[in-house]
């Protein structure tokens, strides 16, 4: 994420505050912004709040999951009342690095999960040489490449 892009300023920001003074400047950041009048009164019609405050609060648990502080992180969710769904897929992945600290559980986890460790799963068949063929009773079987060079 860059400056261009919406929150990437206060990514950035977030995230050279924390190479400069650490996490706990950058929880100590999250309890100041969720007084201030921008986050108080940010709030949609729906009862929701907007999006630039979703993109926020998103920038703060990603970076404090990339500091592996996870149990801020989990902090900052409980406090912004925000769904799980409203994160990007980066906080959940990050949040999904460290299962023993995930607090809840909601609709869609699953799909997450699922599609983070298949991710995990390719790059280790890639890695490996191998591949998955068959379906659900199927079988590991080396790479056309890699069944040449061993040929």
């Amino acid at each position: 994420m860059n400056g261009s892009e919406p929150g990437g300023l206060t990514h950035d920001y977030l995230l050279i505050l924390q190479k400069l003074a650490g996490a706990q400047a950058v929880f100590d950041k999250w309890l100041s912004f969720k007084e201030s009048p921008f986050w108080r009164e940010s709030f949609e019609p729906t009862g929701g709040k907007a999006t630039a405050s979703k993109v926020i609060v998103d920038s703060f648990v990603q970076v404090l999951v990339h500091s592996k502080h996870v149990e801020w992180a989990w902090q900052v969710i409980e406090s912004s009342g925000m769904k799980l769904s409203e994160f990007s897929r980066t906080s959940l992945s990050g949040l999904l690095d460290y299962p023993e600290l995930i607090r809840r559980w909601e609709a869609g986890m699953n799909e997450h999960a699922l599609r983070k460790y298949e991710e995990h799963i390719l790059r280790i068949e890639e890695a490996m040489g191998i591949r998955w063929s068959g379906g659900e009773d199927g079988y590991h079987s080396l790479q056309a490449n890699m069944a040449a060079e061993h040929a």
